[in-house]
């Protein structure tokens, strides 16, 4: 199953790259981004599904996610 999850845009294609692969990462884990559905930039926090970013977040709004995720994972981690 995959889940929505924040992320930071860590790697932007360049112009004209046909993939448009960017890289994001997640509690240390980098991963290959489709970044076709936004318009986000490197260091843009966004909502990643099935390897596609489709929704950037605002600052405050990444943390509160990320926060919630943190708690998530902490709990399956104890």
């Amino acid at each position: 199953m995959q889940r929505p999850e924040p992320c930071v845009l860590q790697y932007q294609p360049g112009d004209g790259d046909p993939r448009e692969q960017g890289q994001t990462g997640l509690r240390g884990l980098v991963r290959d981004t489709n970044v076709s559905l936004v318009s986000a930039g490197v260091g843009d926090h966004v909502i990643v599904h099935a390897d596609y970013a489709i929704r950037i977040l605002d600052p405050e709004e990444a943390k509160k996610t990320s926060d919630v995720w943190n708690e998530y994972f902490d709990h399956l981690d104890g």
